[in-house]
């Protein structure tokens, strides 16, 4: 019956093996930060557009 008692304490790091594989999905989040970046990008040019018709008038 000793014996089990050393194998169960074996068997509980494997699970937080588990837990490490979880951690990978929270890099795709850090794509989402890239995309919007690109949006605020995108106003300013138009804001200088509209600016430009009123001297040419």
């Amino acid at each position: 019956m000793t014996d089990n008692s050393p194998t169960q304490s074996p068997t509980s790091p494997p699970p937080l093996e588990a837990d490490n594989s979880s951690p990978p999905p929270p890099p795709p989040p850090e794509a989402d930060n890239s995309s919007p970046p690109p949006p605020p990008s995108s106003p300013p040019p138009s804001s200088p557009p509209p600016s430009s018709p009123p001297p040419s008038s």
